[in-house]
């Protein structure tokens, strides 16, 4: 009987062990898995039949939609979802042609939304594409969260770069990744990514930037984001030395949303492009101001 008693607490003693331990290994495995590589796509509606003649483009850091407050307290579902009808709004009125989304979630296991589709659906885009900064947590309680693209253009999702600086999978929000996909343009297929750069370091963020540089390897391509630089930044200046793209405003700040002094979010268009009209949209729930840029294409 002693034996059966001594059993049985060992058992009891085991069992929580090797629950901790498979629930370790499923974190790791979701935060460390080489899935992120391959880039979400998906289609809503018909695309535009056409090319426009000037190409209208929205970079917007969404913040979440302010879904997450804290290590695990969350936004009701019903506000995150007023947020987003805020901001489709908000792309619809500008009259959106492409959108490069940061801070964007793709899933959450607390709040089961996702914002990519949620937005390409509300604000009536053709396509949506979407890549990993990171995971973190379990695979179904956990949160991917990166940048997006949606469109209403024929677009391809072509991959997600590492970016210089990848952090460990305990504490990911430091991760940076840029997503890269294609836009048709008059039969031509245009090189895009979404960005959203190092907010830590500016070394580093001037880092990330030389690696995206050498991505596009000098050919047309149109960038937008959270580049987390100012405009003589060491980052910026790279980018505008290399003469890739068309001139922009440079002072026309869009953070904090509520009083913003600093210029960090970008439409970068190729260099045979003309800028012909650049805005800051209303604040929204955001902590950044969505930019509009209006582009003349020379293809």
């Amino acid at each position: 009987m002693n034996k059966v008693f001594r059993a049985l607490r060992s058992r009891k003693a085991t069992c929580p062990l090797s629950l901790a331990l498979i629930l370790l290994g499923l974190f790791i495995w979701n935060g460390s898995n080489q899935s992120w590589k391959t880039p979400e796509y998906g289609e809503l509606l018909p695309s535009l039949p056409t090319t426009p003649k000037q190409l209208r483009v929205v970079s917007f850091n969404i913040a979440k939609a302010r879904f997450h407050r804290g290590s695990i307290s969350f936004e009701a579902p019903e506000q995150v979802d007023r947020a987003l009808d805020e901001f489709a709004q908000q792309l619809r009125e500008a009259d959106a042609h492409v959108v490069f989304l940061s801070e964007v979630v793709w899933d959450s296991g607390p709040r089961p939304l996702n914002q990519v589709r949620a937005l390409a659906r509300k604000a009536k885009m053709h396509a949506y594409a979407y890549g990993d900064n990171y995971r973190f947590g379990l695979p179904f309680l956990g949160i991917r969260t990166g940048n997006a693209i949606l469109s209403k253009l024929p677009l391809k999702a072509v991959s997600v770069q590492q970016l210089k600086g990848a952090s460990s999978i305990f504490n990911p929000t430091g991760n940076r990744r840029s997503l890269w996909g294609e836009l048709l343009l008059d039969g031509e297929w245009l090189r895009i990514g979404s960005i959203r750069n190092d907010s830590f370091d500016l070394a580093n963020n001037a880092q990330q930037v030389r690696e995206i540089l050498t991505e596009i390897n000098g050919e047309p391509a149109l960038l937008g984001g959270d580049f987390n630089a100012e405009p003589t930044d060491p980052s910026m200046d790279a980018i505008w030395t290399s003469e890739h793209f068309a001139e922009i405003v440079r002072d026309q700040p869009t953070y904090p949303a509520t009083q913003p002094t600093r210029q960090i979010d970008y439409n970068l268009a190729p260099a045979s492009w003309r800028l012909i009209e650049h805005r800051t949209l209303p604040p929204t729930s955001s902590d950044h101001l969505a930019v509009l840029s209006v582009f003349e294409l020379g293809l």
